[in-house]
């Protein structure tokens, strides 16, 4: 089973032998199928960058907000 990160998109996991899944944001990613040895997986999702401002505690000033991080300067 595989997390789908909440602020994930595109969500994609891709079997050695070219078999595609997809993903919902939150959610968990369930693959029931025998493994063979060696087999590889390639997970990849976008992360988009959001602005977030500063609100009425930080006017004039904004974080940004790529995946799980915020990114911000004091």
């Amino acid at each position: 089973a595989y997390r789908v990160p909440q602020w994930s998109s595109n969500f994609k996991l891709t079997t050695s032998d070219q078999t595609t899944f997809t993903g919902v944001p939150g959610s968990i990613l369930k693959i029931n199928r025998l493994w063979k040895p060696n087999e590889t997986i390639d997970v990849s999702f976008d992360m988009p960058v959001q602005v977030i401002t500063g609100g009425m505690s930080y006017p004039n000033h904004i974080a940004l907000k790529r995946g799980p991080q915020v990114l911000s300067i004091d």
